[in-house]
C-alpha cells in the first residue's frame, strides 16, 4: 500500500523538478539539445589523469596534441587543477585491456567512455585516436585542408588520329 501512495508523490517531484527546455540552445528542428551533444560541443579544457604507470598523463596529453582536430577546436589539456572535462586512463593488471573515461566536472555526466586492447607502447595513441574520433561526432572539423581539396578534374579527352594506311613499299621496315 505504502508503494502504491508513492507513485503519486514521486511523479509529482520528477514533474516539478524537470529543467526547463530554454535553457538550452534549440536545433535547427526548434527542439532543445541533449546535455550531452551541449557538454560535447562546448568544453575548452581536459584534465587529464592515469590511474596506470603504462600510460603517463603526459604521454597521453602528447598523443592527443597530436591530432590537428585538438587545434582547431580549441582544446587545452592539462595534469592537475581545474578544467572543463575529466579524462581519466585506467589499465586492467595482466592484460592489455586499457579504460578511459571523459566526464564534465560541473554535472558528472559521462561524455565518452571506451575500453580497447593495446600494447603498451600504443596505447596512449589508441586512446587519443579514439576519444578523438568520438569527439568529432559532436563538433564540426573545419579542416582547413579539406575545405582546400576539390574533386579531381576528369583526364583529357583522348583523340585518336588515324595515320592514312601506307603502301608496302613506302613503310619502314621494322626493326
Amino acid at each position: 500500500m505504502k508503494n502504491l501512495l508513492s507513485l503519486p508523490a514521486l511523479f509529482l517531484a520528477l514533474a516539478f523538478n524537470a529543467p526547463a527546455q530554454s535553457d538550452q540552445p534549440a536545433r535547427r528542428d526548434g527542439r532543445p539539445q541533449p546535455p550531452l551533444t551541449m557538454a560535447m560541443r562546448n568544453f575548452r579544457t581536459v584534465s587529464v589523469s592515469s590511474k596506470t604507470a603504462l600510460v603517463g598523463s603526459d604521454t597521453l596529453v602528447g598523443a592527443l596534441q597530436r591530432h590537428k582536430e585538438i587545434d582547431t577546436w580549441g582544446v587545452s589539456f592539462t595534469t592537475g587543477g581545474s578544467a572543463d572535462v575529466i579524462l581519466e586512463v585506467d589499465h586492467t593488471p595482466l592484460t592489455f585491456i586499457y579504460h578511459y573515461e571523459l566526464t564534465q566536472r560541473s554535472t558528472g555526466l559521462v561524455l565518452a567512455a571506451g575500453r580497447l586492447h593495446a600494447l603498451a607502447i600504443d596505447a596512449a595513441d589508441s586512446i587519443a585516436t579514439h576519444l578523438v574520433q568520438r569527439i568529432a561526432q559532436y563538433r564540426q572539423v573545419a579542416d582547413a585542408q579539406s575545405a582546400e581539396v576539390r574533386p579531381k578534374d576528369p583526364p583529357p579527352p583522348v583523340t585518336v588520329v588515324q595515320s592514312p594506311p601506307c603502301e608496302m613499299q613506302k613503310c619502314p621496315a621494322p626493326r
